[in-house]
């Protein structure tokens, strides 16, 4: 299957997220200019989602603050995952950039925010039996909480509803030939994502400037 429409939707998809991105460091920078520098801090953070990483496909996030309330994250996880001899594929890619909205300025990276979210991926899963082989695309809202742990480490807890389209093909493997069945489009409304969490924060400034 030819993944060239999915793609160029991705790389649309990351270049509208670096264009935010660049927009709101200009804004950031522009603003640092104003702020006391007690106040000041590193306004960047990285992550994994615990919960995918146990389901063997690894994540990693990086978050930016641009604005009091507001933030940009962005968040890539892949399986690659497959045993040909026994027919038996685990493959997923995705990437979902999100911005968010925090109800407490004061107190960054820690409480309650609420955001708006996009993505695109990949997949191949078969069981031996059955496989089937497509991609997909997400949209949506989210609601997350985040709370420290450490010094430069918190927990972040988040869920994303909305609204999910996957195509895909459906195909049985035969000895060393895959048969196709049949193509399906469908629609999904609900939960499209889960997360929990571990966030490092690559750093902050005290009231001297120093790390």
């Amino acid at each position: 299957m030819a993944y060239s429409e999915v793609q160029v939707r991705i790389i649309t998809i990351f270049l509208v997220f670096l264009t935010t991105v660049s927009a709101a460091t200009a804004t950031s920078h522009s603003e640092s200019r104003h702020t006391p520098p007690e106040s000041r801090h590193t306004p960047f953070s990285l992550k994994t989602n615990l919960l995918y990483d146990a389901a063997l496909c690894p994540s990693i996030e990086a978050e930016y603050v641009f604005a009091p309330h507001w933030s940009v994250n962005a968040e890539y996880s892949i399986a690659w995952w497959s045993r040909k001899t026994d027919h038996k594929y685990y493959q997923l890619m995705q990437f979902s950039p999100e911005i968010r909205y925090w109800l407490n300025p004061d107190r960054k990276w820690h409480g309650h925010y609420f955001g708006a979210f996009a993505g695109a991926g990949l997949y191949d899963l078969e069981n031996g039996k059955e496989g089937y082989q497509g991609e997909f695309l997400t949209a949506g809202l989210s609601y997350g909480y985040m709370f420290p742990i450490g010094k430069k480490l918190s927990l972040e807890a988040g869920l994303g509803l909305g609204w999910l389209h996957t195509q895909y093909d459906e195909y049985i493997p035969y000895e060393d030939h895959y048969v196709y069945v049949r193509r399906i489009r469908t629609n999904y409304l609900g939960p499209v994502k889960v997360k929990l969490a571990i966030v490092w924060h690559l750093g902050k400034k005290d009231r001297k400037g120093t790390e």
